[in-house]
This record gives C-alpha cells, structure tokens and sequence, in this order.
C-alpha cells in the first residue's frame, strides 16, 4: 500500500463547523499532528469531533479554551489519530 504524506491548513474558521478532512473510500488516514490557533485578543472554545458514515458523532477535544493570541497543540509527541475509510 502506497503512502502519501500531506499538509493541510485551514484558516478563518469562525464559529460554526469546518470539514477540515474528510476520508475516502478505500482509503485510511492517520493524522499525526493537529496545530490550532487563537489569532483574536478574546479566548475561544474549541470542539474537534469525528464523524462516521452513519452520521454518529464522537468528540476528540470539547470545549478546549485557547487563550487570546496563543496556540495549542492537541494531536503531539507520537500521538495519532487513524480515521478510516467512509
């Protein structure tokens, strides 16, 4: 099986939910870093959730605060998080 490595940024996301990766079939995809940003000067709460084929929902982070003009780091030293084919 071949292997593709990736890097994908999304910016300006706001307050209401972004697919920021989506599977495919026949394909499984493992994330091996998560990077977020607070660029505002108020502090924000974050939710990253997956969701299966079947439309079910599982939080990976809920309600994480990242303080005014800083970052954080939710996926890091050698953790993964695998996500399967749709």
């Amino acid at each position: 099986m071949a292997t593709f490595f990736r890097t994908k940024v999304v910016t300006n996301i706001g307050t209401t939910a972004v697919d920021a990766l989506q599977t495919v079939d026949n394909n499984r995809f493992t994330i091996i870093g998560c990077n977020l940003a607070n660029t505002t000067i108020d502090d924000v709460y974050i939710d990253i959730f997956v969701i299966d084929s079947s439309s079910v929902v599982g939080y990976y982070v809920k309600g994480l605060k990242i303080p005014a003009n800083s970052s954080v780091k939710v996926i890091t030293n050698g953790e993964k998080l695998i996500l399967a084919e749709q």
